[in-house]
């Protein structure tokens, strides 16, 4: 796009001068100007017409003679912008010679032509893309007689305001109700991933500030350890510790013991700081006192004149007081529940807005919701569970008591009615729906379940971070030294303890730089289907010299030189393959191994967790489904985990389809239960509203030869419809619904 700004009005006047005076102009000026004169003569004048007196003023004035003809117009170039033709045809000023005068012209006009086709284009989205020319008439209604008539400016505010409102309502329906992938729904949520809010300040090297963070570890690796060697090394420890035989908190010492104790170790902190340069913020330390006793009292920790240390207060009245660290919140007798109330209070906030955004007849995709929820809600309720979580029981501090309750029904409580919220957001239903329903229909797992499989996952990880990890070394109990049972370990006390020995042990992976061989990291297939690499493969091992030897292998690496890799698709007919995946399988169904080939392995001790969460989901179904009513249990037997079919279909029909089996819906018991005395409680038909109605229904049973999967005669009481009804998936049951206009012709609300 040509910008007027960059050409120079002055340079193309000197320009066009310049030419204009040049002796070639002017022969060629002389030249037109006879060749003018002959035309002129052979055409014949009428001699009361004054063109001779009109080719006198023509050459008198060549400013006027210029005509400006633009034949092939840009669409681009607005209409409203045309060019002011009119000023081209007068001359700047009459003292100029002709020459410049029709140099300064042009000039103009090439002025004015490329700033108007050079322009920016201005127009841009409106910031409230909701006003409508409905809201601007009512606007100017209330503008109107907003001095002149008081008691009508209030009427028209109220229009004009009740427009406003009606017309987002209806500009953000439209944006909910199309949204059509998770991409649509994530841009509406305003979701982004959890990060800190805190950001490093950049680092000033050789001049350049450096922001990234490995950039910040490689300057800070040449400019502090570059410039010592071993030879710098410090002989002894500059800070002075003296070991003891036990922690400073047990209960042995009391609460004073373990103030000297800390304002001793910061005082160390603070001089070691000042002795190498090192600036700490110690307005900055937080101190709680953990303890089991009743009772606020706390003793501030006194380090110097200038720094005292006050236990943490509580926000308000009321509250319990507690010291966030990595996002866990921990309060005076460890009890979690500060922690649980602001993880549930930020999940909850998010599981409103989603809920926000559907209704029972419109909103988005419930499978997109649930994508949602499992993505946005679950790890931010969960967040921290590794610090308080490790069970419903746990061991009794007495072996022979065996297990008792950890006392964390409360918590669990609180998880599970924030994911329910979360959920009724996910699916149509009606608010009365039971809550362990709820989390059948939509594929999540419970509160009990998210906390076991976040506990499992934590096993998980404990049996296979490296041997190096800090975690390792807390993970088995102590041995007990003397008494009775010495030589073994004592009963697993904490968190870690228990956790770590849920699981096998296997052999733990260490800590080694990558490793690449050569060609590892391309892709064998090459992109091509099975079946063509099946047939490509055996056209090579064919072409194989006889003193070859071709082995199958599952994985491997080119270690030695003189062997070379193929990759062979798998149950293709390959006879060597066949032959390799057939021995594979009998080693894997053999009996007990001997050696390494004995110890579980990473893969095994997954498959295991995978095990043992599915077993706590069930269990938890199982106790819960008994509480919910014979008809539901018919309909719903298992509890799975993920993305169910229905889950894709349009709210609407979601709704009925869920209606139908927790009979929660426009039905007739259901509207004598809660009293709906204005309800409407019989079909169209005549026959009283049920959930099996639909396939009973005499009206819906004109179009029996059109149903999909159709029995060979129609329902005729309960049991067949039922029977019906839940042989169709959720196609065949939205196909029904639009052949036969049940619920918007038939039985209507």
């Amino acid at each position: 796009m040509l910008d007027g700004r960059d050409i120079q009005p002055r340079a193309i006047t000197d320009e066009i001068s310049q030419y204009l005076d040049s002796d070639t102009v002017s022969d060629e000026l002389e030249a037109a100007k006879e060749e003018r004169e002959e035309k002129l003569s052979e055409i014949e004048v009428d001699p009361i017409s004054d063109t001779e007196e009109q080719e006198d003023e023509l050459e008198d004035k060549p400013g006027d003679a210029i005509e400006v003809v633009i034949e092939d117009r840009p669409e681009d170039i607005p209409e409203e912008r045309p060019l002011p033709t009119s000023e081209y045809g007068r001359p700047c000023s009459p003292s100029l010679p002709p020459t410049y005068q029709f140099a300064a012209t042009l000039t103009a006009l090439f002025q004015d032509a490329i700033k108007t086709a050079g322009s920016l284009n201005r127009t841009h989205t409106f910031t409230t893309p909701w006003w409508t020319s409905e809201c601007q008439a009512k606007r100017q209604q209330w503008l109107g007689v907003r001095h002149t008539d008081p008691d009508k400016a209030d009427t028209a505010k109220r229009a004009f305001l009740s427009c406003v409102r009606s017309s987002k309502r209806a500009y953000w329906r439209d944006r909910i109700d199309n949204i059509k992938t998770d991409s649509d729904l994530y841009n509406i949520i305003s979701w982004h991933k959890l990060g800190t809010d805190l950001k490093a300040p950049p680092l000033l090297v050789d001049g350049l500030p450096v922001e990234d963070t490995m950039e910040k570890a490689e300057a800070l690796r040449r400019a502090v350890l570059g410039r010592f060697s071993p030879d710098d090394d410090l002989p002894t420890d500059p800070i002075p510790i003296t070991t003891t035989s036990s922690l400073p908190w047990l209960q042995s010492v009391t609460m004073e013991e373990n103030v000297r104790l800390l304002a001793k170790d910061v005082q160390s902190i603070l001089a070691w700081g000042e002795y190498n340069k090192v600036a700490f913020a110690p307005e900055k330390l937080e101190m709680i006192h953990i303890t089991r006793h009743r009772g606020d009292e706390s003793t501030s920790i006194v380090v110097n004149d200038r720094l005292t240390i006050d236990p943490v207060q509580a926000k308000k009245p009321g509250y319990t007081p507690t010291l966030r660290w990595l996002g866990v919140f921990f309060d005076r007798k460890l009890t979690w529940r500060s922690h649980i109330l602001a993880r549930a209070g930020k999940a909850r906030a998010v599981a409103q807005h989603i809920r926000n955004l559907a209704r029972t007849t419109c909103g988005p995709p419930a499978s997109s919701l649930r994508k949602a929820v499992i993505t946005c809600v679950i790890p931010s309720l969960t967040f921290g569970t590794e610090a308080w979580y490790g069970g419903r029981n746990r061991p009794a501090k007495q072996a022979s008591k065996g297990t008792v309750s950890a006392r964390v029904g409360w918590h669990i409580n609180v998880i599970e009615s924030t994911l329910a919220l979360a959920i009724r957001g996910v699916l149509p239903v009606w608010r009365t729906t039971p809550t362990p329903s709820l989390f059948r229909d939509a594929g999540i797992p419970s509160g009990y379940a998210t906390l076991e499989e976040a506990k499992l996952r934590f096993a998980l990880r404990l049996n296979t971070i490296h041997k190096g990890h800090t975690l390792v070394r807390r993970i088995r109990p102590p041995m007990i030294t003397r008494g009775r049972g010495t030589g073994t370990r004592q009963p697993a006390k904490t968190i870690i303890q228990r956790l770590g020995s849920i699981l096998p042990e296997v052999p733990r992976p260490t800590l080694s730089p990558p490793h690449y061989s050569p060609g590892c990291r391309i892709d064998p297939t090459g992109g091509i289907d099975k079946a063509t690499a099946s047939k490509a493969f055996q056209v090579w091992q064919e072409s194989l010299p006889p003193t070859d030897i071709c082995v199958f292998s599952d994985g491997s690496e080119q270690w030695q030189e003189g062997i070379n890799l193929r990759w062979a698709p798998g149950h293709t007919g390959i006879e060597g393959n066949e032959a390799a995946d057939t021995l594979a399988g009998e080693g894997a169904l053999r009996g007990s191994a001997i050696g390494m080939e004995a110890e579980p392995t990473i893969s095994g001790i997954r498959s295991i967790f995978r095990e043992l969460r599915n077993e706590a989901r069930l269990r938890w179904w199982d106790t819960v489904s008994q509480k919910l009513s014979q008809w539901y249990r018919r309909w719903s037997d298992t509890y799975e985990i993920d993305s169910l079919p229905e889950l894709e279909l349009r709210r609407p029909a979601l709704h009925r389809w869920l209606a139908l089996r927790s009979s929660h819906g426009d039905f007739d018991w259901y509207h004598r239960k809660f009293n709906h005395e204005d309800a409407k409680l019989d079909c169209s038909c005549g026959r009283r509203k049920s959930p099996e109605h639909l396939a009973l229904c005499h009206k819906t049973q004109r179009s029996f030869r059109h149903w999909p999967k159709r029995p060979p005669t129609p329902p005729t009481d309960r049991t067949e419809a039922v029977a019906y009804l839940r042989s169709l998936d959720p196609k065949q049951f939205v196909e029904l619904l639009e052949l036969t206009s049940f619920y918007s012709r038939v039985c209507t609300r």
